[in-house]
């Protein structure tokens, strides 16, 4: 199933079908938030399976023209992402909102569904706060160990394009692992 093209014109975004999506990316992969991490995906996108959606809840800002080669599409809220993209296995969903405040908002809606991937960017500083808050909420420890978090394959990156080759290679290595057993890396 190919995703349609949205203008990210401010029309209610439609939810997605069973592509594999990567936060605010798609492959299911769904690529959240306009970060500069996913901009460099365009080649790696290319070359991939994955299809890539970008939503951004900023329309001043050109997260929709620097992300061309992606699906995107604006939304109201980050709290709405749960409902919007739909979980599944073949659902890959990055967190990349622009600070701890937004990502908190967007995780607290994706926690509540099973995906093949659900990661978070951001330091582990920020990261471990999330997560001692959600259990300090009484959030099932297992859904919790399913976040990764940060983001990335341990590459020691420095540069966006870095970030974002991190990215992709740990979306590969958990699409191909054939058990699906790839080790989430929060609550160490």
């Amino acid at each position: 199933m190919k995703a349609r093209s949205r203008s990210g014109d401010g029309s209610p975004p439609e939810p997605h079908g069973r592509t594999r999506k990567i936060w605010g990316a798609a492959r299911g992969s769904t690529w959240w938030g306009p970060g500069t991490a996913p901009w460099p995906c365009a080649s790696w996108r290319r070359a991939s399976t994955f299809d890539i959606t970008v939503y951004d809840d900023r329309a001043e800002l050109p997260t929709f023209e620097a992300n061309a080669w992606a699906r995107r599409v604006k939304v109201p809220d980050y709290s709405v992402m749960g409902q919007l993209i739909v979980p599944g296995e073949d659902q890959y969903v990055c967190v990349m909102t622009f600070g701890a405040k937004t990502d908190d908002v967007a995780l607290r809606s994706l926690l509540m569904n099973d995906y093949g991937f659900l990661g978070a960017l951001g330091s582990r500083a920020k990261l471990d706060t999330l997560l001692a808050a959600y259990t300090a909420e009484g959030w099932d420890p297992a859904r919790l160990r399913r976040l990764h978090a940060p983001l990335g394959l341990p590459i020691h990156s420095h540069t966006p394009a870095e970030i974002a080759v991190s990215i992709a290679a740990q979306l590969i290595r958990s699409r191909n692992d054939p058990a699906r057993t790839a080790t989430p890396r929060s609550l160490s």
